[in-house]
């Protein structure tokens, strides 16, 4: 092992530069045969520059597929969300005409509702889109659907509205047939189920190719990014390319340093940077992605992230901001949804297996003597 002096050069208690102090420190260089770097595209070697002009190539040519398909992306979800959409007003008008005693509400008049009620679909359309649902720079890392169920509530209450209010501007305008706000209710809940699981199958469905996963580079070396690959695994919707550190831990291989991260995002084609745990000053990491930031998406893993789950909260002080740590035990609420919850589900299930006990016991019974217990 070979030991090397560095002086280097540090910020103590955040002061400025006259306050700096020198350090000195003892850093091992450890030889790492594992350690792999990236050779730079497009060289002009002579032995190598045709090669590396048919990789460039070939690099450019499927970044270009790929930003063709992120773009045809929303276009693919947004018409998952019209069929969704169609589906809900059809299902919610059949609906509706099974339990309303109404004759308006009849299946007799079933059509004649749908011509009324089909502007709803494309209102409500427009007002996911207003929402963000469709922005091609969708900065979550994992996109569930069911996450935007907020979004997606208001979008339909907002379409619910705008289509009633239209209704009624129509029918003193020309005398046409009024809406029914209970039409627009359940076409309402009813899309409130379809859309999200339209969304999932479509998104399960684009993400089903490999070609489609988010390629992710990760900052950082060691067991951090061991773990975060065994998150990975559970995710086939993700790709791990590689990670990038400036003073890897021994034994951990990497693809380069942080400051070849603007190169390898555009050879390895990367959709997003995870910042780990990495040896590199905070600062200088941090001015490092300071160029990066709209160009790709930049995700962090909090250091202390052990402490927190689904329920903690991005605070805001001032500029600074803090993660919440939720407390683990539910709150009253919480624990009374809970229980209620787990009443409905287990009445619901006795019910429906009420004749299956039924059977089983009267089965036992006249098969072997003694009672049923």
């Amino acid at each position: 092992m070979i030991v090397r002096v560095d002086d280097k050069t540090d910020i103590v208690g955040g002061r400025p530069d006259a306050a700096r102090s020198k350090i000195s420190t003892l850093r091992p260089v450890v030889d790492m045969p594992d350690r792999v770097v990236v050779p730079r595209l497009g060289s002009d070697a002579a032995d190598g520059g045709s090669l590396s002009t048919s990789v460039s190539e070939d690099q450019d040519s499927k970044r270009a597929a790929r930003r063709s398909r992120s773009g045809s992306g929303n276009w693919f979800m947004a018409t998952a969300d019209l069929v969704s959409l169609f589906f809900a007003l059809a299902a919610g008008l059949a609906l509706l005409a099974q339990v309303s005693s109404q004759p308006a509400n009849s299946l007799q008049l079933f059509g004649s509702n749908f011509i009324d009620d089909i502007s709803f679909p494309f209102v409500t359309l427009l007002a996911l889109a207003i929402y963000g649902l469709y922005q091609q720079t969708n900065r979550r890392f994992r996109k569930e659907s069911f996450g935007d169920l907020g979004r997606i509530g208001h979008a339909m209450a907002v379409g619910g509205f705008l289509t009633l209010g239209a209704g009624v501007l129509i029918h003193r305008i020309d005398g046409a047939s009024e809406i029914h706000p209970a039409q627009l209710f359940s076409i309402a809940l009813v899309g409130l189920i379809a859309v999200p699981v339209g969304r999932a199958g479509a998104r399960r469905f684009r993400l089903s190719s490999k070609q489609n996963r988010d390629r992710v580079l990760i900052v950082g070396s060691g067991m951090m990014v061991e773990r975060i690959r065994g998150y990975f695994a559970s995710d086939p919707t993700i790709e791990f390319v590689g990670a990038v550190d400036d003073d890897p831990k021994p034994g951990s291989p990497v693809v380069g340093s942080i400051d070849d991260v603007p190169r390898l995002c555009k050879e390895l084609d990367i959709d997003r940077i995870l910042i780990g745990f990495s040896r590199t000053h905070p600062g200088e990491l941090v001015e490092q992605m300071r160029p990066l930031q709209g160009k790709v998406a930049i995700s962090i893993v909090p250091r202390y992230f052990e402490l927190l789950s689904w329920r903690s909260q991005v605070d805001d002080l001032c500029g600074l901001p803090m993660i919440d740590v939720a407390p683990p035990a539910l709150s009253l609420s919480a624990r009374l949804v809970k229980r209620s919850v787990d009443l409905a589900v287990a009445s619901a299930g006795l019910v429906v297996l009420s004749p299956v006990l039924a059977f089983s016991a009267v089965a036992i019974k006249l098969s072997s003597p003694g009672p049923v217990s």
